[in-house]
């Protein structure tokens, strides 16, 4: 059975509403759009429908033209500037080692290392996830093998990026030689990676259900919300009992 998701606006308001059919919310009437760029589409589900709208209008000029990212990188524009620096940050971070030839990028190893397999039945969100670099880490866990897995950030850029880069196993990296300068270099992954669902949400208004979730993964997120505490409550609040 697939994931229910829930309206972000109206759980602002604390209601809890789920979206059906094309992701339109009967509570409040509003209809969240999807940016159509991979093998799947990628639901946009951000608290203000009117910035989930022009940021999906703005990636998908960025898939037509990537030239746009040196604009926006030095744009004045909050959500230009936004979707750039995450892009430009977490591309080379996650996947510069596939690149080639390399470029610098830590390493994500040791998330296999600390990973648990003994989980509850249930979906796996990996929240704050940018361009997917902590699932294909850990794309060989045995528990997340025929699970499904939710890819959830509040940056299309990157979730665009990555899906691309996942599906097609190859994508060209965007990344800056210089303050000024941004390059492209070839990445292509090893082997191919596991199938996942990509959702662009806000992780202080996640879209899920409570006790909905066997696992949670994020990686340096708290430092990169408004309210780390809120956070902790709601990944406590959507794991089910026995989710880690």
């Amino acid at each position: 059975m697939a994931t229910a998701l829930f309206c972000p606006a109206c759980a602002g308001e604390g209601v809890s509403s789920q979206l059906g059919t094309g992701l339109l919310c009967r509570a409040c009437g509003r209809q969240w759009p999807v940016l159509a760029g991979g093998t799947d589409f990628i639901a946009v589900l951000v608290p203000d429908p009117d910035a989930a709208a022009r940021m999906v209008g703005l990636v998908s000029r960025l898939l037509r033209e990537p030239g746009q990212l040196a604009v926006w990188a030095d744009s004045d524009d909050a959500l230009e500037s936004a979707l750039a620096g995450g892009l430009l940050t977490y591309a080379q971070a996650h996947f510069g080692g596939c690149a080639r030839p390399p470029l610098p990028s830590p390493d994500l190893h040791w998330l296999a290392r600390a990973w648990s397999d003994d989980l509850p039945d249930g979906p796996v969100a990996f929240l704050g996830c940018a361009t997917g670099g902590e699932p294909w880490a850990l794309r060989h866990a045995p528990a997340l093998q025929d699970r499904e897995v939710w890819l959830v950030d509040a940056n299309l850029a990157a979730l665009a990026w990555g899906q691309m880069l996942l599906d097609n196993g190859s994508v060209l990296l965007p990344h800056r030689t210089s303050a000024t300068r941004i390059d492209w270099r070839l990445a292509q992954l090893p082997e191919p990676a596991p199938n996942a669902r990509w959702l662009c949400a806000d992780a202080l208004f996640p879209p899920f259900a409570a006790q909905s979730l066997a696992a949670i993964v994020t990686v340096n997120l708290l430092d990169s919300v408004a309210d780390p505490f809120a956070l902790v409550q709601q990944v406590e609040a959507m794991l089910k009992p026995g989710g880690v």
